[in-house]
């Protein structure tokens, strides 16, 4: 098993490879890796609150190309993002049908109920209690939702009151075995692991702004992906990539991440934090710089 080096040779490891990509950002952002070395299979994809809910139906035809676009790249996960929860925690402007027929269409991946729970008060245990109780009631009215993923990736610090959050809704999901997926933030090594032991799987978010992509954005996001997978207890962890006009900036730094050193067994690869289905141009930009030919 491949394992991420810790101590004093983690740290030497870390800078080399942050040495090596401000080397390179000199000549181009990152690597190009076109033979899929880094492709674990077990890639993913967002799509927003359009296909869970809301006055605007996606078409049969919209529900049949993503389905099909799932199966010919082999996208292992399908994230549906929710409506953020209301202050008393309820969940409101789903349409359970909707996601369940959705789910059937792209069986070949496994789906997810993402919320984004940035902003609300955790340290409430009624708004708890009430979040807890509508995660779980969707999950009874969608059976083919694999599981929930709280997006706490907007939140600075990791507080004791959503580390009970976390504590609370375990026992809700584990008793028809779903599974709590976890998107992280850039946060101190304590506070992401006592999360990372909470979850089934990681997500973490890369910055790749046109805006701030210069030699220092490169370095961040590499120590970032390679912290991630140190500090994550070896649970899963993906690795989110902004929509489709930065994506070839960062698979560059997700293949920069690895060139020194393969991807331990943990890692399971990207998702596409599109909303929407991708364009035609992105879908050639993932098969020729990141999927295995």
């Amino acid at each position: 098993m491949n394992r991420i080096p810790r101590g004093p040779a983690a740290g030497l490891v870390i800078f080399a490879i942050v040495a090596l990509a401000t080397a390179l950002w000199l000549r181009s952002p990152g690597l190009d890796i076109r033979d899929g070395r880094n492709d674990r299979g077990g890639n993913g994809i967002v799509l927003g609150p359009a296909w869970t809910g809301g006055d605007a139906t996606p078409s049969a035809l919209a529900v049949g190309e993503i389905a099909r676009s799932i199966r010919e790249h082999h996208l292992a996960e399908l994230y549906l993002q929710l409506p953020p929860p209301n202050a008393d925690g309820a969940l409101i402007g789903i349409d359970s049908a909707r996601i369940e027929a959705l789910l059937y269409e792209c069986s070949d991946a496994r789906g997810w109920a993402q919320v984004n729970v940035a902003g609300h008060p955790f340290d409430d245990p009624r708004w708890r209690r009430f979040f807890i109780v509508d995660l779980r009631r969707l999950l009874d009215r969608v059976p083919r939702l694999r599981g929930v993923q709280l997006d706490f990736s907007a939140i600075d610090d990791v507080s004791p009151a959503l580390l009970m959050l976390l504590d609370e809704l375990r026992p809700a999901l584990a008793a028809d075995t779903r599974l709590l997926s976890i998107a992280v933030a850039g946060w101190k090594e304590p506070y992401f692991r006592e999360v990372a032991r909470r979850a089934d799987q990681l997500v973490a978010p890369l910055d790749v702004h046109a805006s701030a992509f210069a030699k220092f954005s490169v370095a961040r996001n590499v120590t970032f992906i390679s912290d991630s997978l140190a500090w994550s207890a070896e649970k899963p962890v993906l690795f989110r990539i902004p929509p489709a006009d930065r994506l070839p900036r960062a698979l560059r730094v997700v293949h920069l991440a690895f060139s020194q050193q393969p991807p331990p067994d943990h890692y399971r690869g990207i998702i596409l934090d599109s909303h929407t289905a991708p364009d035609p141009a992105a879908w050639n930009e993932l098969r020729g710089h990141f999927l295995r030919p």
